[in-house]
């Protein structure tokens, strides 16, 4: 319910944007589980319990890299909408 997806597309992070769209459609059929308090060896065997996060997740290491680059380089470059700079402060 977040905007961050659409929001990288126009961005020009199309590629990020539909990795985080195949795993909102993994969470979105089960979010109701995967919200559940759990302790940290129940959490780490979701990774067995929901093996379609595997594609967005590798996906997703493989341009990690990229990714961070791509969103650093294009806040340098529109800087007035993440900044607000205050004289004299």
């Amino acid at each position: 319910h977040n905007p961050f997806a659409k929001v990288l597309r126009t961005w020009g992070l199309g590629d990020l944007s539909k990795i985080i769209y195949d795993a909102r459609r993994v969470y979105d059929a089960h979010g109701e589980e995967l919200e559940q308090e759990r302790s940290d060896e129940e959490f780490m065997a979701l990774y067995e319990q929901f093996p379609q996060f595997e594609e967005p997740e590798e996906a997703f290491i493989e341009g990690e890299e990229y990714f961070t680059g791509r969103v650093a380089r294009y806040a340098d470059e529109h800087l007035d909408e993440f900044v607000r700079v205050v004289p004299g402060e």
